[in-house]
């Protein structure tokens, strides 16, 4: 359950009452984006508990149109206690910048360990302004899940792979006349939620601040949206920061580079946070 009654999806991995590790996704995606993630973290003794932020795939929109960070943070807040009190926050992109707000706004024995994946407050303009045309489809949608794919495809600059369409079709919803659309309330990306890159600055600057819990970034070398230069930025609000890069991936560094990824997540975890067992 989410805050304020909203209900909130989740796909639990692992053992229940292991140590949790709760996976926050970015904008536009859902929380099957963290399956092989989550085998890896539960093969490991971890429980994965990766969800659907609110207003995306079988989660809650909220019902008030509010997608701020102070309800999103307050969603995260539900998830930790629900695993017992303490998690791990790792957090793509989006995910990533509301595990930062969440862990700067926490009790610090509450945040075991903190993993941002190719998110900083100091994004690319350039990137979050290509990411932000890919989530705002037009208002009428799509005629099949195959033009969403080709508009998909022309907003990255690639050809559209002949089953595209039907990878996609598992992220959108089919309305009444038959038309296609993201699985995302529109709401969510409204400008007045303050989830830009500028409107979000200083508030995600003093929550990384105040984060004493060990912190990793993992950025992708080709990324967009997260450069060097970001990536020192946030090294200068923590000092205790790990920066990994990922050669070859882009922003998904996820989807891009899967099993590297998982490496470096295990790896830091092993080092820093002991794995607690059922019970």
């Amino acid at each position: 359950m989410g805050s304020h009654g909203n209900r909130i999806a989740i796909e639990r991995t692992g053992a229940p009452g292991a140590s949790a590790v709760i996976l926050l996704h970015g904008g536009g995606q859902k929380r099957q984006s963290w399956r092989r993630t989550g085998k890896q973290l539960a093969a490991a003794g971890w429980q994965a508990i990766a969800c659907d932020v609110r207003g995306h795939g079988d989660s809650d929109p909220a019902p008030d149109g509010d997608y701020g960070y102070d309800r999103l943070v307050e969603d995260a807040t539900s998830l930790i206690q629900a695993a017992g009190g303490r998690a791990v926050l790792v957090g793509a992109s989006l995910g990533g910048k509301i595990a930062l707000a969440a862990a700067g706004r926490l009790p610090p024995d509450m945040i075991r360990a903190l993993v941002l994946v190719d998110a900083v407050p100091r994004s690319l303009e350039s990137g979050i302004a290509r990411v932000a045309s890919i989530l705002r489809p037009p208002p009428d949608g799509f005629d099949s899940p195959q033009a969403a794919a080709a508009a998909l495809a022309a907003t990255n600059g690639t050809a559209t792979a002949p089953d595209a369409g039907a990878r996609l079709q598992r992220n959108m919803r089919r309305d009444a006349a038959g038309r296609w659309h993201w699985h995302w309330d529109p709401r969510f990306f409204d400008p007045s939620h303050g989830l830009g890159i500028q409107p979000a600055l200083t508030r995600l600057e003093d929550a990384a601040r105040r984060v004493t819990a060990p912190t990793l970034l993992v950025r992708g070398e080709l990324s967009d949206v997260t450069d060097a230069a970001g990536a020192a930025a946030l090294a200068a609000c923590i000092a205790h920061l790990e920066i990994a890069v990922i050669a070859g991936a882009g922003h998904m560094v996820v989807g891009d580079r899967n099993d590297t990824f998982d490496a470096i997540l295990l790896d830091f975890l092993q080092r820093h946070v002991p794995v607690c067992g059922p019970g």
